[in-house]
């Protein structure tokens, strides 16, 4: 079951880029969500449920300088850097620890979700939900493609995972997987919440992809976390390899 699409967000909310290479290690993926923004009214990390547009912007580095690319086309590029020191930011009733940035692309993406906004670079970990890694099977993007009519979509980008497989089943819980360099341990289905059918290109809401998900336990489930047991290299095309099973 070889690796077919490799992706993260840097910045996160925005849109869950495609990569050729991914470098893991115990804290997850390199550059997954090291960015955020900060909701000033409410002084908390934006939640993307809340503000859908975010979804089809991009953000990447470049060097040194970090490129946030609005749907449009309008480009914003720029270094970062601190404007205060580490503090403290509220994610879904935890503690992130987060540091403010100084730079322009905050006050065009104020301006483009029409609220105030700020950007912080996260420490590894602290806006990611529970594990750090998670995989979806192409069996199961098809399946879901054959239920809700969009055959044609990039559906892997709706679930924002890690690892794409070509599979047609999860690996079970407990499995140890190789890929590349890496081996990763399944821990748990993704439960899955509103951010679904949120369309990857256009940040349009749309209806029928959450309903139509497997349950399980009661709650709508699509692909499998991960937890990083072996750091390496992840590139596309690389084999992957169960070593073990429960």
């Amino acid at each position: 079951m070889p690796v077919t699409r490799i992706g993260l967000s840097l910045l996160k909310g925005t849109r869950h880029r495609t990569l050729n290479r991914l470098d893991l290690d115990a804290a997850g993926a390199h550059g997954d969500r090291e960015l955020c923004l900060i909701d000033v009214e409410r002084d908390r990390i934006l939640r993307t449920i809340e503000v859908p547009s975010l979804v089809p912007v991009e953000a990447f580095w470049d060097g040194d300088d970090l490129v946030v690319r609005m749907p449009g086309g309008e480009e914003v590029r720029a270094p970062l850097v601190s404007s205060a020191p580490p503090a403290s930011a509220d994610y879904w009733g935890r503690a992130a620890s987060i540091t403010r940035q100084a730079s322009p692309h905050a006050q065009v993406l104020s301006a483009y979700l029409g609220r105030p906004v700020e950007l912080a670079r996260a420490a590894r970990g602290d806006i990611i939900f529970r594990e750090s890694i998670s995989v979806v099977t192409s069996g199961a993007l098809t399946r879901l493609a054959e239920r809700v009519d969009l055959a044609t979509e990039p559906l892997a980008e709706r679930f924002r995972a890690t690892f794409t497989l070509d599979a047609e089943d999860d690996p079970p819980v407990g499995s140890r997987l190789r890929l590349g360099e890496a081996v990763i341990e399944v821990t748990r289905p993704i439960d899955r919440c509103a951010v679904v059918d949120i369309a990857p290109t256009t940040g349009v809401r749309t209806s029928g992809i959450l309903t139509a998900l497997p349950l399980v336990d009661g709650a709508p489930t699509m692909g499998m976390a991960a937890r990083v047991v072996t750091a390496g290299a992840v590139r596309t095309g690389d084999p992957g390899n169960v070593m073990s099973t429960p």
